[in-house]
């Protein structure tokens, strides 16, 4: 008897971890992230093929489905900037996520230049 017990428990475990969704997104997606504002905003990820996802952003729901290779992809319309925000991705959430410019620089890391001395 104890030992069907235990066998049920480990079934169990095991259907769990089975049904656990796999939906997964990039680490650049993250918590804090800021996102192009005025531009359509891509969401991207893997999922296992077939499965629907469905994406929630600032109360719309938008819906994919992964491909065969497992891969997804929902685009947002272009937004103005605010925040902070909530995406909920399946189960997943992403928080304190803001809209505005997105800026990328770059160089010598031990450049000390002052930004005024460049402003004409």
């Amino acid at each position: 008897m104890k030992y069907r017990f235990a066998l049920l428990i480990v079934l169990a475990c095991i259907c769990s971890v089975l049904a656990e969704a796999k939906v997964k997104l990039p680490s650049v997606l993250s918590d804090g992230m800021v996102l192009q504002r005025e531009r359509p905003i891509k969401i991207w990820g893997t999922a296992d093929p077939g499965e629907n996802v469905v994406v929630t952003f600032k109360k719309k729901k938008y819906t994919a489905v992964a491909d065969e290779n497992g891969k997804w992809l929902v685009t947002l319309p272009a937004m103005k900037a605010g925040g902070p925000y909530e995406l909920t991705v399946n189960e997943m959430t992403v928080k304190d996520i803001l809209i505005g410019d997105v800026w990328l620089c770059s160089g010598y890391g031990t450049n000390g230049g002052a930004c005024s001395g460049y402003v004409r």
